[in-house]
């Protein structure tokens, strides 16, 4: 498999953000809307110009951009996958035949939406029975996760950083972050969007950022899946099928 590499992350950024026609305000604000955390034009600035050579945001402006985080760090990695290149409006096309095309973009480019989940401690997540990789329409956002899914929200236990209304990008292949969002599924069938604030004595402690709603305390038997909120997206990076 062939590989773009450049010597240095200025460089690879610049590269990718030419590829997606992008300018630095552009990229930050997009970044920001997309993670949930705010990024300056600034910030981008600096290491398209070299003054900086690390960042923690590398997995955020990676997936802004639709390229690896590996290769944006590295440039170790393919870009884009081989054999295809970047559309400006974020999606993948390549040669070869028309399905592995639709494979690529469907991947690479937008997750399906497949229910929506309710905020709040005694929250469900109702599942709209579409196969899997299909679902009410998709966001538009990269994954390499897979199995990578959206939700769509409502209440507001987690409010104002996810509000009513908003999607979530659910990494189920992706191991929890402490401290970050996950979705919590439990054995007598609650299934709620929280902070995962501990795993400690064979106890979880899930959080909510509205402190209306109290923290929860689980034992590790009464928890059946945690999974990985990789993003906050607002309604515009919805597209319906």
């Amino acid at each position: 498999m062939k590989t773009t590499q450049t010597s240095t992350l200025a460089e690879r950024l610049n590269n990718a953000m030419k590829a997606r026609n992008l300018k630095q305000r552009q990229l930050s604000e997009l970044v920001t809307e997309l993670s949930g955390a705010p990024i300056s034009q600034v910030a981008i600035q600096k290491i398209t110009s070299g003054k900086t050579q690390h960042s923690k945001r590398i997995t955020d402006i990676a997936r802004a951009l639709n390229v690896s985080a590996e290769w944006l760090a590295h440039g170790a990695s393919p870009f884009p996958p081989d054999g295809t290149t970047l559309s400006p409006d974020g999606s993948l096309s390549g040669v070869g035949e028309n399905t592995d095309r639709e494979e690529r973009k469907i991947k690479w480019g937008t997750v399906p939406v497949v229910g929506t989940a309710q905020l709040g401690d005694d929250g469900y997540f109702e599942d709209e029975g579409y196969p899997a990789g299909h679902g009410s329409g998709v966001l538009r956002i990269q994954s390499s996760d897979p199995d990578a899914y959206g939700l769509r929200l409502l209440g507001d236990s987690m409010a104002p950083r996810i509000m009513h209304g908003e999607f979530v990008l659910v990494e189920p292949n992706t191991p929890p972050v402490l401290y970050e969002e996950v979705l919590v599924k439990t054995v007598d069938g609650r299934k709620m969007i929280k902070i995962f604030a501990q795993l400690a004595d064979g106890f979880y402690r899930f959080d909510s950022i509205n402190h209306d709603h109290p923290p929860i305390h689980l034992r590790v038997d009464q928890v059946e899946s945690v999974h990985y909120v990789a993003g906050i997206l607002k309604k515009s990076r919805f597209f319906a099928a």
